[in-house]
């Protein structure tokens, strides 16, 4: 049909260089047994994909973008993230970093879309790969896309929320408040774990329920956000001007090796760059108005969610280790039981040979997955305060508070 001429082998045609399987009683002929060049090729594909994870792991937090944000100069990590080469793994990274470099600039809708695009593509990856992480622990789990932590894909939400509310518009902010608490609902149901207990994000939230006039709504998270967080009832939450501050940098993930006998495992740990964030003081027209309260805490979230992880991660190892060892068991055998014209000691040296060099390569390309969204604040802090219409000086930067509706200012610290 489609001009291509087939022909049906018959019986007892030959197979030319590649002869069927034989099988005898007592199992496959000894003469087809593992090869040493089928060895060789085995371990020449180990040693392949061990480069390729090795070669690929380039997201890291010393990227010109990310070290550019790390000095306060947003413009230049705004220019440098879109030069940057990355993995198709890692795009998530990427969109999330770049989602805050815009939020910091102020391009606030932009920055918005950004984070629209990082939401659907969470839930698309997680959809796709979750089934596939226990073949990814054979070579190394960096070979799967990113899809996201729980607290990372929540906080994408937050950050939705509160760039609306900068831009004054609560209409849109409460979408995103309403969309929040359906995510929250979709991991955990009714019963919401402490520690996702956000109280920042609780509290904007309440500020954006109270500025759509839906008082009873903003009552309910304010006193959600003063159960999660105690200090947050120093918050009045009826105010006309709402200063958050993003304080200090979220934490990062380093390796840390353990050798068990002859094996080497790698397993992520969380580094803190931020360890104490102390509240700031707030001035308001050259006059000290408070101070604000510490709300979120990231640091504590990364760290909850690696005691989780690690969990995830052992287990992945504990696979990844009985591999390693059936795989040195078996080049040892399939060398030192071959057929030929060689010495007993000489294939017992070539099977441990071969075992030996097996265990370099998995060694050698031993990697934690340190992927972590490393573009956060430590904390988000937040201080309210009621002024009269008009112009102010908050921070050192001139304001002008409108007649109705609240006024949100972000600062970075």
């Amino acid at each position: 049909m489609w001009g291509i001429k087939t022909t049906r082998r018959r019986v007892g045609d030959s197979f030319g260089a590649h002869p069927p399987t034989r099988i005898r009683s007592g199992g496959i002929d000894p003469k087809l047994s593992p090869t040493p060049q089928r060895i060789k090729i085995v371990i020449l594909l180990l040693f392949c994909v061990g480069i390729a994870c090795a070669r690929q792991m380039d997201w890291r937090t010393s990227t010109p973008a990310q070290s550019a944000y790390a000095r306060g100069d947003v413009e230049e990590a705004l220019q440098e993230i879109d030069k940057q080469k990355f993995r198709k793994q890692d795009q998530l990274l990427y969109l999330l970093d770049k989602a805050v470099y815009l939020h910091a600039a102020g391009r606030y809708k932009e920055s918005n879309a950004v984070f629209e695009k990082a939401h659907h593509l969470s839930d698309y990856l997680e959809s796709k790969y979750a089934h596939q992480e226990i073949a990814a622990a054979f070579t190394n789990e960096t070979i799967l896309p990113y899809s996201g932590e729980t607290y990372e894909r929540l906080l994408i939400e937050v950050y939705q929320m509160l760039n609306s509310a900068l831009m004054g518009n609560f209409k849109e902010a409460l979408i995103e408040v309403r969309q929040y608490n359906t995510t929250l609902r979709r991991f955990f149901g009714s019963q919401i774990p402490k520690e996702f207990e956000d109280p920042f994000a609780l509290m904007l939230a309440a500020t954006i329920w109270q500025a759509n006039g839906l008082k009873d709504d903003a009552r309910i998270d304010y006193q959600k956000a003063v159960r999660a967080n105690p200090h947050a009832k120093a918050i009045d939450n009826e105010t006309n001007v709402i200063v958050i501050v993003a304080s200090g940098s979220s934490p990062v993930l380093e390796g840390e090796k353990k050798w068990i006998a002859d094996i080497l495992l790698e397993l992520p740990k969380v580094k803190i760059r931020t360890p104490n964030v102390a509240p700031v003081e707030i001035r308001v027209d050259g006059k000290p108005a408070g101070k604000t309260i510490p709300l979120s805490n990231i640091n504590a979230m990364a760290e909850n969610n690696l005691t989780k992880k690690l969990e995830v991660a052992k287990d992945h190892k504990f696979v990844k280790t009985a591999f390693k060892q059936w795989a040195e068991m078996q080049s040892y055998y399939s060398l030192k039981t071959r057929t030929g014209k060689i010495s007993e000691a000489q294939k017992q040296f070539e099977g441990l040979l071969a075992a030996a060099a097996i265990s370099v390569l998995f060694n050698a390309f031993e990697e934690a997955d340190l992927r972590i969204w490393s573009s956060l604040p430590a904390n988000f802090q937040m201080f309210r305060l009621q002024l009269s219409p008009g112009e102010h000086e908050i921070m050192g930067k001139k304001i002008s508070v409108p007649e109705k509706g609240p006024l949100f200012i972000l600062s970075k610290h």
